[in-house]
């Protein structure tokens, strides 16, 4: 009876050990979303620079602003229905902007 009581405590007690502990999770947790993250960032202190962003050629501005304006025209095109603003169709990269930027 005794040895029955002994195995039976010695098993029960091997069972729960193995699961007792998160191993390497615990460590490592969320290092790998981290890395990926970071991995991304081009340049991580441009939070820090607060002036504002010039430099954009003054060509596609005005054209960005002059389809942003037309976008909200209510006559011919504008307004109908599927068509996207002219706005989100035309990006200043798009327009040869940005051509020289980080050195390529």
């Amino acid at each position: 009876m005794r040895g029955k009581y002994f195995g039976t405590v010695v098993l029960i007690l091997l069972i729960t050990a193995g699961c007792g502990h998160y191993g390497a999770l615990t460590k490592d947790y969320g290092n790998s979303y981290n890395m990926a993250k970071s991995g991304q960032i081009l340049n991580p202190g441009a939070s820090k620079n607060l002036k504002p962003v010039t430099g954009l050629p003054g060509t596609a501005v005005d054209v960005t602003m002059k389809n942003y304006t037309q976008s909200f025209a209510t006559s011919g095109q504008a307004g109908q229905a599927g068509q996207a603003p002219a706005a989100l169709m035309m990006t200043p990269l798009s327009l040869g902007a940005g051509k020289d930027v980080y050195g390529k």
